[in-house]
């Protein structure tokens, strides 16, 4: 029976939209605010600002921009406090500011510190951002006396509860939801204080990127790799560059600030918030590079040592390649389909970044992955971590079950093997020349095909990719399997010729060929082994790789 599993959806698609609105209502405003006059004069502007105006006047943006960003203060933060309660995860840092620096992670373990309605004391001074960046855009909306004064007065309550709340929390201990709340009320509250800034007191229109950062980098980051640790001086840094950034534009709308003071303020703020998010940005693409170092040491915050400039852009052109190419998921779901039209069960042992895993589920199969590399374990773990039909392995495959050492690739991480003999073949071919390997201080573990099967049951089809082990996975099965494919390189094509050979004693098949990602077959009809056999010792070391797929005859 066809497996109903719905493939894995983009985790967090909510928080993206909420994301983008929040950058959309921000590059609207900013020039309708200008066409009504806010920075250039009505007849500088001429019929567009009195067409902007007449469209959508500011009052009714800033009223739709607090509503925007309201909705999802509330929304986000009481899904997670209600996750929270029900012991499931909680995202626990928002992009750029780690932990939430007043209230400490979200946690149901403590409930003190409530108010007389019921409602801890203080995630009610944390809520004074929220409202006063809303009434920040209805204040800057009007005209009349006292406007100024209404302004500071808005801005010094925001800045004391941004102090407060950080005292009750620490006297009274963490809230259920508390941590959501502060960070997303300070992202908030810079958002409305930057876009205002630059609208209501003239600072310059890049101070903009100072609110919009963080919904900008969180739309990246959803395409990066997660971590639930970063450097303990990085976390200060970003814990302190927002309440910093807060109070320099705050500052900035004092009236006895003036040009060139406000403008400096403004490239503070906006410096301060924007090298946050690209340090994180770094070091998300720089996690995933790590591989184990000395005594069995693991991510846990143990030791670890990193690999080179080369290997960080091996792993970049991985992602690109196997991810980002216009059409290529369309074109192998569409070849996988055609060779497994009833997927209920695959293997896929050497998964790397896990794009087959992606093709596999969204056939409607449940996926068993097989990655030993250290490096790839964050980023399956991030894309594939919670999908109930994917299970993770993050072992190798072998003849027989035991430990390995690991090569480690710098340059291509796809190299990455565990045959040292492979690597002796290879590295005197000129395809390979000037490619190093590195072995793994950590030993891995080794399964076997066997005992997968035992475990999970025979797959429809199994992807084997694992850089000159082919044959020790192979010589791990005690019965035939219906499908699968194994990896062939021309300038070793003896790791094929001898997968060939023993495939054929345990089962009668017929194969097809694919040559590099063009999933498109070589033949248009199913050769015997004789022809493959042709095939690869006519290869020449510089043509294109491929995979040999098998298929168990009737």
């Amino acid at each position: 029976m066809k497996s109903k599993m719905k493939p894995q959806r983009l985790p967090n698609i909510g928080y993206t939209v909420y994301s983008l609105g929040m950058i959309v209502w921000a590059l609207c405003g900013l020039p309708l605010g200008s066409f009504v006059g806010w920075r250039w004069t009505a007849e500088a502007a001429g019929p567009i600002s009195a067409g902007a105006s007449s469209l959508l006047p500011l009052p009714w943006f800033a009223l739709a921009a607090g509503i925007w960003g309201l909705c999802g203060l509330l929304f986000f933060t009481l899904r997670d406090a209600r996750q929270a309660k029900g012991g499931k995860s909680v995202q626990r840092s928002a992009p750029g500011q780690g932990f939430a620096p007043n209230q400490g992670p979200a946690d149901s373990s403590s409930f003190a510190g409530k108010s007389s309605s019921g409602i801890p004391a203080a995630d009610l001074v944390t809520s004074v951002r929220p409202a006063a960046a809303f009434l920040l855009f209805l204040v800057l909306s009007v005209s009349g006396p006292g406007k100024e004064m209404w302004l500071l007065l808005l801005l010094a309550a925001a800045a004391a509860s941004d102090a407060f709340d950080g005292i009750i929390a620490r006297k009274y201990g963490p809230t259920p939801f508390g941590a959501r709340w502060d960070m997303e009320s300070d992202a908030f509250f810079l958002y409305a204080l930057s876009v205002g800034g630059v609208l209501g007191w003239g600072l310059p229109v890049y101070t903009a990127l100072t609110g919009l950062a963080r919904y900008g980098f969180f739309i990246i980051f959803q395409f990066l790799p997660d971590r639930s640790e970063f450097p303990r001086p990085f976390v200060l840094y970003a814990k302190s560059s927002t309440a910093v950034a807060m109070g320099m534009l705050t500052a900035a709308a004092a009236p006895f600030f003036g040009s060139p003071m406000t403008d400096l303020l403004a490239v503070a703020a906006t410096g301060l918030i924007l090298l946050s998010f690209l340090i994180e940005l770094v070091l998300r693409l720089l996690w995933p590079v790590t591989y184990c170092s000395g005594g069995g040491k693991n991510r846990s915050g143990h030791e670890q040592k990193r690999g080179s400039c080369r290997f960080l852009w091996g792993l970049l052109h991985s992602i690109a390649v196997y991810y980002w190419v216009p059409g290529r998921r369309r074109r192998m779901r569409r070849f996988y389909r055609r060779l497994i039209p009833e997927a209920r069960l695959l293997f896929d042992i050497g998964s790397h970044v896990g794009n087959r895993i992606r093709v596999f589920r969204d056939l409607g199969a449940q996926v068993v992955a097989l990655e030993p590399q250290p490096y790839c374990r964050r980023i399956l773990e991030s894309r594939y971590g919670k999908d109930p039909g994917v299970k993770l392995h993050f072992e190798a495959v072998g003849e027989r079950k035991g430990s390995a050492d690991l090569y480690v690739c710098d340059q291509s991480p796809t190299l990455t093997t565990l045959s040292a003999e492979w690597i002796e073949r290879v590295s005197n071919t000129e395809a390979f020349a000037g490619i190093t390997w590195q072995k793994a201080d950590e030993r891995i573990q080794i399964t076997t095909l066997a005992q997968l099967i035992r475990e999970y049951g025979t797959p429809d089809f199994v992807k084997i990719d694992v850089e000159g082990a082919e044959m020790q996975v192979l010589r791990g099965l005690d019965r035939p399997l219906p499908r699968f494919s194994f990896e062939f390189l021309p300038p070793d094509p003896e790791v094929a010729l001898a997968c060939l050979d023993h495939i054929e004693t345990v089962g009668g098949y017929q194969y097809n060929l694919s040559q590099t990602e063009s999933m498109k077959w070589y033949w248009d009809q199913w050769q015997d082994g004789e022809e493959v056999r042709k095939f690869l010792n006519g290869l020449r070391g510089n043509e294109p790789s491929g995979d040999i797929y098998a298929v168990l005859k009737d």
